[in-house]
């Protein structure tokens, strides 16, 4: 599926909630707009690689880039190559619900590696996700490896996330009172030598350390000095982090070259 002017394949299953949508094994590169898109129940995804998309440049924080869905039931993204895609790699955009993205390698998007934005229970988890967000000076979420935006009941383990702009990054903005950034646990990941781990508040209530848990996270830092985590609106310290309560059993190192 290749040099499409929009996506290069798209999935729809509104209708019957008991069957499966299945993509599996093909190359899905150099598509005008995306690789692949989507909505509906049960869309399994496995064993494709998706690469170079967007080569016609539309907006990444539209609708670009490697793959995005919309209100699916029991998305599955399983085994994937995604590299290289001019936008986000891979983007759970509204109200997709039981959700989980594994075992895949995401490198080198220009923008975010996986999204999960205004969505609701999703596991994200056994993915390498490498030197994301790199392209753009200006990024939303700080060009995370892992960025959840407006989501709940959201777990992050036991990724391998390297070279990344940002690190794990929750996002909170006014997106409305049914999407609020609650029930998530990052824990067991490794972050080498990314940006910056924790949450952010832009609007909406503030974000409490009951909505949010970060255990036994490893860490290697850029830098011993500059702050590697962020709180609501501050920046913070490995001590200051742990303050909190995060990471207090993690493993944290610095040496990035």
């Amino acid at each position: 599926m290749t040099q499409n002017s929009g996506a290069g394949i798209c999935a729809f299953n509104m209708r019957f909630p008991n069957r499966r949508v299945r993509i599996l094994r093909n190359r899905i590169d150099h598509n005008g707009q995306l690789g692949l898109c989507g909505h509906g129940f049960g869309i399994m995804v496995r064993g494709n690689q998706i690469d170079h998309n967007n080569t016609a440049h539309f907006s990444p924080n539209w609708e670009a880039g490697g793959a995005k869905w919309v209100h699916t039931y029991g998305l599955r993204v399983r085994g994937n190559l995604i590299e290289h895609n001019f936008g986000h790699g891979l983007w759970m955009d509204i109200e997709n619900h039981d959700t989980v993205i594994s075992r895949n390698k995401v490198s080198n998007n220009a923008l975010t590696g996986i999204v999960e934005e205004i969505s609701a229970d999703a596991t994200i988890r056994r993915n390498v996700v490498l030197r994301n967000g790199l392209l753009s000076a200006k990024l939303h979420g700080f060009g995370a490896g892992i960025f959840i935006s407006n989501s709940s009941s959201v777990v992050v383990r036991h990724n391998l996330l390297r070279g990344n702009r940002g690190g794990i990054v929750a996002w909170q903005r006014d997106r409305g009172p049914t999407h609020m950034v609650k029930n998530i646990l990052v824990k067991s990941n490794s972050v080498v030598c990314s940006g910056k781990v924790g949450a952010v508040h832009i609007a909406g209530p503030r974000l409490t350390t009951r909505a949010l848990h970060f255990i036994g996270n490893d860490h290697v830092l850029i830098s011993d000095r500059a702050p590697s985590f962020t709180w609501n609106t501050h920046y913070l310290g490995l001590r200051g982090w742990r303050r909190l309560g995060f990471d207090r059993t993690g493993i944290t190192a610095t040496g990035c070259r």
